[in-house]
């Protein structure tokens, strides 16, 4: 069954962390010369003592690489009660065994990950070796110059900067101040016109106009656009 199956899986696992090998569950006996930490006992692994000998319940001495998988043993010896269970037809009472090997396994998975917390490696850079190696030639790109505002785009700007000032004063005054500019820029400016709508909305709901005023601030000089050439055709 699916059950046998996985417990043989869990065993094999279990041999191969412990020797580095395939094994079976009935491959390994406590005589068979080998020095595994685990032997089978009436099919259940049982941790052993450096001498060999089983394990009893609290015994110390059991080796790191046992202890780290002690999660899969007790899952192994749960299957395997479950199964003796399930071979006499009584499923209700293989159900807790079952649980019980479910929880191990999911301890052991936890226990895969190892988190490890520390300060990290310091990188040692030979800085004489590597000074003045590089490959940058100091030179940057130059910034295009910015066209100056149009005289109109000046005043409006003003105006713009004196409706933002009176909206920390008076913020009716402010905002018929803004109103009125967008009004007039509704049809040579768009851009601008429904950047100051949006900060007309901000003003109204009482919140932070700032973000608002800087955009429009950008839209000055962007008049209304007109295709005056034919869309660029590639051959």
């Amino acid at each position: 069954s699916d059950q046998v199956k996985l417990r043989k899986a869990i065993g094999n696992l279990v041999f191969q962390r412990l020797e580095g090998e395939d094994s079976g569950e009935h491959a390994h006996s406590a005589d068979d010369g080998h020095e595994h930490g685990v032997t089978m006992d009436q099919g259940k692994l049982v941790p052993t003592t450096s001498a060999g000998a089983p394990m009893t319940d609290g015994e110390g001495g059991e080796s790191p690489i046992v202890a780290i998988n002690k999660p899969l043993l007790e899952a192994f010896n749960a299957m395997w009660d479950a199964a003796s269970s399930l071979e006499i037809a009584e499923p209700k009472a293989a159900i807790p065994h079952m649980k019980l090997a479910l929880a191990a396994i999911e301890r052991a998975r936890s226990a895969e990950r190892i988190y490890l917390r520390g300060k990290p490696p310091v990188v040692i850079v030979d800085v004489a070796k590597v000074r003045l190696v590089g490959k940058d030639t100091g030179q940057v790109n130059q910034r295009a110059a910015r066209e100056a505002l149009s005289p109109r785009d000046a005043a409006r700007e003003a105006r713009l900067l004196a409706a933002a000032l009176l909206l920390t004063r008076d913020a009716n005054a402010g905002r018929d101040s803004l109103a009125l500019l967008r009004l007039e820029t509704i049809t040579d400016a768009p851009r601008l016109a429904a950047a100051l709508n949006d900060v007309l909305e901000v003003v109204r709901r009482g919140g932070d106009a700032t973000a608002s005023l800087i955009r429009a601030r950008r839209m000055l000089g962007m008049g209304a656009r007109s295709d005056s050439l034919s869309g660029w055709r590639g051959r």
